[in-house]
């Protein structure tokens, strides 16, 4: 329970941190200086936080402490977009480096919570990165939606019959033409 609620607070702080600063390293620190004095024992919450502009095509974000993002490039190539910061919660003043990427026609973004790496088929084995790396390698042309549900659908094959031992959250931006 200590968990959820600090997740809700969390979340409380993002909203209005977002509307109150003007980068997502702002608004990351932010919302550090806010949890800071409420951490006990351990809690953290890792995030990133990250502005799409559609006219210029560039995603900037911060990624603190969470799963890093993989960007998939129209040549095929594959990015995966380190953290620029420590978790939330953690220290006072941590360093928040904020990173631009300009998404080109036909590339993809995906972010994801770790119930997805983390999940476990019947045998015991982890879907892992690597095996993430290979459905992100093999998707076809399509949308955003498609490839969430192609990763899905490679997901719920490899757990089967088991259901998934944490939550999962996923999003995908795919520039299309």
């Amino acid at each position: 329970m200590p968990a959820a609620l600090f997740m809700a607070l969390t979340r409380t702080l993002m909203r209005a941190a977002v509307l109150e600063t003007a980068s997502p390293a702002a608004a990351l620190r932010r919302v550090n200086d806010f949890l800071l004095p409420d951490t006990q024992q351990g809690m953290f919450v890792t995030a990133v936080y990250g502005e799409l502009d559609l006219a210029l095509g560039t995603f900037t974000y911060v990624n603190a402490g969470h799963n890093p993002p993989f960007w998939v490039k129209n040549d095929g190539s594959l990015e995966k977009l380190t953290r620029t910061s420590i978790a939330l919660g953690v220290m006072e003043q941590p360093v928040m480096e904020e990173r631009t990427l300009t998404i080109a026609l036909g590339d993809t973004l995906l972010l994801y919570t770790d119930g997805l790496t983390e999940a476990f088929s019947p045998s015991g084995d982890l879907f892992g990165e690597v095996r993430l790396l290979d459905v992100m390698a093999s998707l076809p042309a399509g949308t955003a939606e498609e490839v969430i549900r192609s990763i899905e659908d490679c997901l719920n094959d490899f757990i089967d019959p088991l259901p998934l031992a944490d939550d999962l959250t996923m999003m995908a931006i795919r520039k299309v033409g």
